[in-house]
């Protein structure tokens, strides 16, 4: 077989690599054991001089971290200071703005004056325009130094889209903060204060004891205060942490810089870098000077006694006894000496014991009937054979290429064989079946396995194959398959043809007791395929139990009086309805026992159910007729009772319209008909919520329970406080009155007419709460809802509608809605919609 006789493929560049690994392993003992003992010194001492100088450097770090949290917190506690101190100002200043409001036309500078004196950290106070022009100051407005830069920067300001207040410094050094006033949504006028020279590095001075060289400085890195750095590095802005920096005198300094909330500055604290990093040398030094005196002082221990050791040693590895008689220098040197004749001696016996079972494996080789053949190398160059594989291949050595291997039809060069794959990977290769193929003889099947043999350093160094004739076998397979697969054509056809029919075939013989059912009766059933040999009660227990006395007694009529055609109809057990209807043909013995019976059952399930349809046509026609006859009546006499109810409430609201426009009887009078208004309106709409909550329920819904006015009492106050409201109605009407029961109620009321300009209107005011309405063109209630909460308008939003059904309640919930109000709206509905501790959803 050539399969195991021809030789592998060259191992090629792959094994390069391992040749040059395997050059380099008889030189690892070079190094003499003085070298071991220095490098067991060093291995040991290097590690721990490394933790010392790792520790030295942790502590190093520790230090400075505790600096850099001591640094950050006087950062942040100078911050916070003059946070406080600006707040203090801006708030003193919106207090001012409020004064100069109510006291509108009064004359200005005294009023500043006054406000000054009350903050010792002003130097004065000025109001201006938009444009920057000052209206009133309490400086000396002969100084142009006072009043000079303070045009331009508020209108830098201003063109920056309006601030909401200003902080800057100006180039004399001096803080100044101005407040913008609006008037209209638009900005009228600059209300400022200019602050003491003195007061900024008092405040500095004045910082806590754990702020180190406390100091103040802007974004742009000019100095307001204190020793502060010449510039923060743009990339280094808070919150980095503390940073190596010149001060303003050249000196380094380790500095910690924390942003103010109401100013574009930044507060710091710094502590000079020199002392620190002067201890941190010093300390290194020292653990690098001791380690190094260790390091000496082990390796020169280690010779010594490398000495002691390597001349015995040398003179054992040598002559392989020790250098001369009596005691050698250690105890292991002189096991090891007793350890290498030993070892010689086992040698010894094993070699004898090699050889016995190279002599069995011999024996068991040529004796084998499996064909083996055996690679001596693993370039398999030389392949022996025994005499089974020598058998098999038909010749000691075929021609080359006479004899192909074939493996799923598929030729397998010399290199894939499982003897050479083998050798090639030193992994075993499994059993493997393939195709032996010759020219003029039949093609052989065998099953061919291989496993290689590795030397001492785990290469392989040879291979060992199997192979096993099994054409006979598989001969008798393919005849077994081809029997196999004509059954199955036959009985796919049965099934076929019982799967097209919806039907089913079942065979029974009585003195056996044995029941035989298709597949297509198993499916009619809806049971899993029974067994090959049932039983007749296996076949009842599928029938429904209802049908199942009159089934046994119907068959058992039959069977007594020998009729040979019985069809029986019945309902399958645990099934929707369905219907089988079964034929059978039954043989009976000359004593009138029955013998046997073969039936068909198919499914009629549809004839039955036609059947009961056509009975049920005739009832349910009658009783229809009826049914819409009593609805008829039921309807005719709602539509005169509701058109009885509607006329009460129209006519009251008629007389008491009529009564409002001709202006007689005074505002009593008046008052008595907008109340008889209020009456019968509020009657109107119980009387179409009930008939809505009638049409709901009569579609299949639920009628909701509506509680009337007055039903529950409130504990807690209403929160009635006026607030700014946004109306969002497409209605004028509606939208007029509704705006008009807001301004009722102290509140200031916004209105638009659509969805999408109430939406701009909200985004742009952002009132206290807004009204819309859900049915509107374009922009719906809901949608305008959507988008403001998805903006983050948290202001109370209160929903209008006509529809009071659970469904759209809930659609307004999930849009963002606090509160619904059903049309029409009154006062005390809106009051209790804007109240936030109300229960904003009608029940």
């Amino acid at each position: 077989m050539s399969a195991v006789r021809s030789p592998a493929a060259p191992h090629g560049p792959a094994a390069r690599p391992r040749a040059r690994l395997r050059g380099l392993v008889p030189r690892w003992p070079a190094p003499s054991l003085r070298s071991y003992f220095v490098a067991v010194i060093l291995l040991t001492s290097v590690p721990i001089a490394l933790v010392l100088v790792w520790r030295v450097g942790s502590e190093a770090a520790q230090t400075r971290a505790r600096m850099d949290a001591g640094l950050q917190a006087g950062a942040q506690a100078l911050a916070q200071h003059a946070d406080r101190e600006l707040r203090a100002s801006f708030d003193a200043l919106a207090a001012l703005a409020d004064a100069l409001a109510l006291r509108e036309g009064a004359p200005r500078v005294p009023l500043l004056r006054a406000r000054q004196r009350m903050q010792p950290a002003w130097a004065s106070v000025f109001l201006a325009d938009e444009q920057g022009n000052v209206l009133a100051d309490t400086a000396d407005m002969a100084s142009a130094a006072a009043a000079a830069p303070l045009p331009a920067l508020l209108r830098r300001a201003a063109a920056g889209g309006g601030p909401a207040r200003l902080v800057a410094r100006t180039p004399s050094g001096q803080v100044l903060l101005a407040l913008p006033l609006y008037e209209g949504g638009q900005l009228r006028q600059w209300l400022g204060v200019r602050f003491e020279p003195r007061f900024w590095p008092a405040l500095v001075a004045a910082a806590p004891a754990e702020v180190a060289l406390p100091g103040l400085l802007t974004r742009a890195g000019e100095p307001i205060a204190g020793a502060a750095p010449q510039a923060l590095p743009p990339q280094e802005r808070p919150p980095a942490g503390m940073q190596r920096l010149p001060l303003a005198d050249g000196r380094a300094a380790l500095v910690a810089a924390r942003a103010l909330r109401e100013a574009d500055w930044f507060a710091t604290s710094a502590a000079l870098a020199e002392p620190l990093e002067q201890a941190e040398r010093e300390r290194m030094l020292q653990t690098v000077a001791t380690t190094g005196a260790s390091l000496l002082l082990g390796v020169s221990l280690a010779l010594l006694l490398a000495l002691q050791v390597t001349r015995p040693l040398g003179a054992l590895a040598a002559r392989g006894q020790a250098p001369r008689p009596g005691p050698l220098p250690m105890r292991e040197i002189a096991l090891l000496a007793e350890a290498l004749a030993a070892a010689r001696r086992a040698d010894r016996a094993a070699a004898d014991q090699l050889q016995r079972r190279a002599d069995e494996f011999e024996a068991l080789f040529h004796g084998s009937p499996i064909g083996l053949a055996f690679a001596r190398d693993a370039a398999c160059a030389s392949v022996q054979c025994n005499p089974a594989m020598d058998a098999l291949l038909g010749a000691a050595a075929p021609p080359a290429g006479s004899l192909g291997v074939f493996q799923t039809g598929r030729r397998l060069e010399p290199g894939q064989q499982p003897l050479q794959r083998a050798c090639r990977t030193g992994q075993p290769v499994p059993a493997t079946e393939l195709e032996l193929r010759r020219a003029g003889q039949p093609v052989l099947h065998v099953v061919a396995s291989a496993v290689p043999l590795h030397d001492a350093d785990g290469r392989a160094r040879g291979a060992l194959s199997a192979v096993m004739d099994v054409t006979p076998l598989k001969t008798a397979l393919a005849d077994l398959e081809r029997a196999h697969r004509a059954l199955q054509a036959k009985q796919a056809l049965v099934e076929l043809a019982q799967d097209a029919g919806q039907a089913g075939v079942l065979e029974f013989r009585f003195r056996a007791d044995e029941l035989l059912c298709s597949a297509g009766m198993s499916r009619l059933l809806g049971l899993a395929p029974m067994p090959l040999h049932g039983r007749l009660r296996d076949w009842l227990a599928a029938v429904a139990p209802e049908d199942r006395p009159a089934l046994r007694a119907q068959l058992a009529a039959a069977l007594a009086r020998r009729r040979p055609r019985v069809q029986l109809d019945f309902r399958v057990a645990g099934s929707t309805g369905r219907w089988l209807s079964l034929r059978l043909a039954c043989l009976y013995l000359d004593d009138g026992r029955p013998l046997q019976m073969v039936g068909m059952a198919v499914d009629a399930t549809g004839l039955k159910r036609a059947e009961r349809r056509h009975r049920r046509v005739a009832v349910h026609e009658h009783a229809a007729r009826r049914e819409a006859q009593a609805e008829s009546r039921a309807k005719d006499e709602f539509l005169l009772m509701l058109g009885h109810e509607l006329r009460n409430p129209l006519g009251a609201i008629a007389g008491a319209a009529e009564v409002l426009h001709s202006g007689a009887g005074g505002p009593q009078l008046a008052r008595r008909a907008v109340a008889i208004v209020q009456r019968q309106t509020q009657r109107l709409t119980e009387l179409l919520d009930r008939l809505l909550d009638s049409a709901h329920a009569a579609d299949g819904g639920t009628a909701p329970v509506r509680r009337q006015p007055g039903d529950q009492a409130s504990a807690a106050p209403r929160d009635t406080a006026p607030r700014r409201v946004l109306l969002v109605d497409d209605h004028a009407d509606l939208r007029e009155a509704t705006g008009a029961l807001l301004a009722h109620a102290g509140h200031t009321v916004l209105s638009a007419g659509d969805g999408a300009a109430g939406l701009a209107l909200l985004l742009a005011e952002w009132p206290d709460a807004a009204v819309v309405d859900i049915g509107m063109p374009g922009m719906d209630g809901l949608t305008l809802a959507r988008r403001a909460r998805a903006a983050g308008y948290p202001g109370r939003l209160v929903a209008i509608s006509g529809y009071g059904r659970p469904r759209a309640l809930e659609a307004a919930r999930q849009a963002g809605f606090d509160a619904y109000v059903v049309k029409p709206v009154s006062g005390e509905a809106l009051r209790r919609a804007m109240d936030p501790r109300s229960e904003g959803f009608p029940d």
